[in-house]
């Protein structure tokens, strides 16, 4: 999955686990600590098709952060489990 950054708006590619309502996301699959984390409960998720391929927005107060799924199914399979 790609992120894009916060401060420098480019798409980075990063490893993305989805557990107990929180998105984690590292750097790659030999980072041990999460890069970043997205707690999702409560936040809206939906489709961003006019930013990028696959794209889902994560809407939350403070920020709205911006993912792309590597393909159809697997962006609607994160839509589906963020919106649980």
């Amino acid at each position: 999955m790609t992120k894009q950054g916060g401060s420098f708006k480019s798409w980075k590619k990063r490893l993305c686990v989805l557990h107990q309502g929180k998105l984690y996301y590292y750097k790659n699959r030999e980072s041990k600590e999460p890069k970043g984390v997205i707690s999702v409960v409560g936040l809206t998720c939906e489709p961003a098709p006019d930013v990028r391929d696959y794209a889902l927005k994560i809407i939350a107060p403070h920020r709205t952060y911006y993912t792309a799924c590597e393909n159809d199914n697997d962006c609607k399979l994160l839509f589906a489990l963020s919106n649980n």
